[in-house]
């Protein structure tokens, strides 16, 4: 049954330009930087189909990779003064890493002020990402000194189906007769059977750029 839903949405992912294909509809390029809750800062790149209703009113969709290397923790090693007196020195290790998600989303864009140089928008949308990733189990290494380390062992590559949700908002800027600029700061959330909405390292925030041109 998932699969199907899956497959319906990517058909209709596929065939959506050509359905509603159009004066001043646009494709989009994007790229920019992305990271999750608890990641070393990623980048990512997709490409949009715009679908213009009126001057106000849009939906798109599009799809892409984004890409972050690790899913960091932190942990205090146990470490202390020479005096005896514990403190806190907390270190990072990771159990997840080299992350590679490609999204099929679909959403609507509203426009505030059509008049101004800059127009700014919010947007919301939903769709289905796939996820591929390395996961690791964490053995403990008690050290001489007294410390701890925990090291990442058992590298083992999985792959996950999200249902995701997200907001955005930003700006856009006319540069030609034919060609728009767009800012925007986006909000996405990540669920299947194993991680609930904002759960972390599956919540993602992204600054992206783009360039629109209008067909």
């Amino acid at each position: 049954m998932k699969k199907s839903i899956i497959l319906s949405v990517i058909v209709l992912f596929l065939i959506h330009p050509k359905l509603f294909a159009q004066q001043n509809n646009s494709i989009q390029v994007n790229g920019g930087l992305m990271s999750t809750t608890d990641s070393d800062k990623g980048i990512l790149g997709t490409v949009q189909y715009n679908y213009k209703i009126n001057n106000s009113f849009s939906i798109y969709s599009y799809s892409g990779i984004l890409y972050w290397n690790n899913n960091n923790i932190t942990y205090d090693d146990g470490a202390v003064y020479k005096g005896g007196a514990a403190f806190n020195n907390f270190q990072n290790t990771y159990t997840e890493d080299s992350h590679k998600l490609i999204p099929f989303y679909a959403g609507a864009k509203y426009f505030f002020n059509n008049s101004s140089v800059f127009r700014p928008f919010v947007n919301i949308e939903i769709g289905f990402a796939y996820l591929v990733f390395n996961s690791y189990d964490l053995n403990q290494i008690n050290n001489p000194d007294g410390t701890v380390t925990f090291e990442p062992v058992n590298k083992t590559e999985r792959n996950n189906i999200f249902f995701g949700a997200g907001v955005g908002i930003g700006a856009s800027h006319d540069i030609g007769d034919n060609l728009e600029l767009l800012l925007e700061f986006r909000f996405n959330t990540l669920k299947n059977s194993s991680y609930d909405w904002l759960s972390s390292g599956r919540t993602l925030r992204a600054f992206q750029f783009g360039f629109a041109y209008k067909i």
